[in-house]
């Protein structure tokens, strides 16, 4: 049998190439942009996104603040219907191993990390959070979500549940976030084993998805019965020139 991995890399920083809002709306989009989230603005140390690592990034103490300014965090519209509720989705641009999740916050009382392959689910729900009221404050240190284990994903999701009152005991509020970075992992590359039987038979084990082509300059197209983990092809329908590949 002849295989193919790839070797793990480290876990780095990652922001999101793009992020979305649905049932919060934006206070001014030339102010307070969703954009702010994830281009660094506002950050005092900035960071590599692919590169720096995530755990030496956030191990000094008092250290990779953000300033909490217009230009440089995201504002939810006003609401006097309390808790505010929805959802934040963030496009990483392909699919990675996400553990952790850093948010410098500022006005989120609870949310919930979810992290799925596909914008339209399904959802794996990777854990809910307190957030500390930081309205007052005129920087901001990350608080870093860890999700207990590595997820699968191309898609990370911020359902907020709530947020503190613009004004303690008074029912208006917004949200309000700074930068939101990933703390991600390279998808394992799938795997891909060919050998031949005693018998003729032709044994294909392989990781994700089995595809075939009866030419290298054809379309790959997924093996039929979308079979799982082994493929064996009896030694009378072996046919010549058929390639086989296999992807997440």
């Amino acid at each position: 049998m002849i295989g193919f991995t790839n070797a793990v890399l480290g876990q780095f920083m990652l922001s999101p190439i793009s992020v979305t809002e649905s049932g919060l709306g934006t206070f001014s989009p030339q102010l307070t942009g969703l954009t702010n989230m994830i281009n660094q603005s506002g950050l005092d140390v900035p960071f590599i996104s692919g590169s720096t690592d995530f755990d030496a990034y956030f191990a000094p103490p008092n250290a990779n603040f953000t300033r909490n300014a217009d230009g440089t965090k995201w504002q939810s519209d006003l609401t006097f219907n309390l808790p505010l509720e929805g959802t934040l989705d963030f496009d990483l641009g392909g699919s990675y191993q996400v553990s952790k999740v850093g948010i410098w916050n500022i006005s989120v009382k609870s949310l919930s990390v979810l992290v799925s392959q596909d914008p339209n689910g399904p959802w794996i729900d990777a854990g809910r959070f307190a957030l500390l009221d930081a309205q007052t404050s005129l920087s901001l240190r990350a608080t870093v979500l860890d999700l207990g284990a590595g997820h699968r994903g191309r898609h990370v999701r911020l359902a907020i549940e709530s947020e503190y009152p613009a004004v303690p005991n008074v029912t208006y509020g917004y949200a309000t976030l700074g930068e939101v970075v990933v703390r991600a992992t390279p998808d394992a590359a799938p795997t891909l084993e060919i050998g031949r039987e005693s018998n003729g038979d032709i044994t294909i084990r392989f990781t994700g998805v089995l595809q075939s082509a009866p030419d290298l300059n054809a379309p790959f197209i997924d093996v039929p019965g979308n079979p799982s983990g082994t493929l064996v092809i009896p030694a009378g329908s072996v046919a010549a020139g058929q390639f086989y590949r296999a992807k997440n």
